[in-house]
């Protein structure tokens, strides 16, 4: 029953932040700093850039002559027989491709554990 009672005044109460609480967010902060400054630059702005490109008519060269032209450009690529194509081919190749590497990964590895030692062994581990 005193916990019961206790509990309603807790609640409204901020508890401050122990310093060495505070000393430890701060550190984590640093540490990750460098990797979300270069995650923003490097992967975000450059993300929204290309997307905020393709809705205007910007052909790569002329600056001069940027136009908004919303999502005509997407609804444009569904009709263009190139790029139809160019689709299909890229789902086949990939179709084909990925399963090609992971059989072909499972069998080096396969051929690593079970046994073929020497060079096959030293070139897996050390391939400089």
């Amino acid at each position: 029953m005193a916990i019961a009672q206790a509990l309603p005044r807790r609640m409204g109460v901020r508890q401050r932040i122990s310093s060495r609480t505070w000393r430890r967010t701060i550190a984590f902060y640093l540490f990750i700093a460098p990797w979300l400054i270069g995650f923003v630059l490097l992967q975000v702005v450059p993300l929204v850039i290309g997307f905020l490109t393709s809705l205007t008519n910007y052909d790569g060269l002329n600056l001069a002559n940027i136009k908004f032209v919303g999502a005509d450009n997407y609804a444009r690529v569904f009709t263009d027989p190139d790029a139809v194509f160019s689709f299909g081919r890229t789902l086949r190749w990939s179709a084909l491709n990925t399963p090609a590497w992971i059989i072909l990964s499972f069998v080096l590895a396969l051929i690593r554990i079970f046994g073929v030692g020497g060079f096959f062994a030293r070139g897996t581990i050390c391939p400089v």
